[in-house]
């Protein structure tokens, strides 16, 4: 028989019972199960992928949101995903806080003639 481990020390009588005690599994959740339908209603009412993604950009556009599609080398997406992961975020997202930190550090550190010309105020910045 195996030997068990000295419990936590402590005077705690809960300590030692916690201790001992196998937590029972957590219970999963189960899903309705859906009945099956017959092939020809599911192919009538199941939408193609290309259809939701139309819908889908659609629906940003009109939201306001704009489009942009580039190319870019294997280094700079790596260094993107590795920023997504860091932050938790979509590659979208983690793309949409790198331009916006980059553009508070740059006018952050640029003197107010040059950040009115920056964000689009007067254009002569000789000064």
């Amino acid at each position: 028989m195996a030997r068990q481990p000295n419990p936590p020390s402590g005077d705690s009588v809960a300590a030692e019972v916690d201790f001992y005690a196998r937590p029972n599994p957590p219970k999963t959740a189960r899903l309705p199960t859906m009945q099956q339908q017959p092939d020809q209603t599911r192919a009538a009412t199941a939408m193609p992928a290309r259809e939701r993604q139309r819908r889908y950009r659609d629906a940003r556009l009109a939201r306001g949101d704009v489009r942009l599609t580039i190319i870019i080398d294997m280094k700079t997406r790596r260094t993107l995903g590795r920023l997504a992961r860091w932050h938790g975020v979509t590659l979208q997202q983690a793309l949409a806080l790198a331009v916006e930190r980059t553009d508070a550090a740059l006018t952050d550190s640029l003197p107010a003639p040059q950040r009115l010309a920056y964000r689009g105020g007067a254009r002569d910045v000789t000064g």
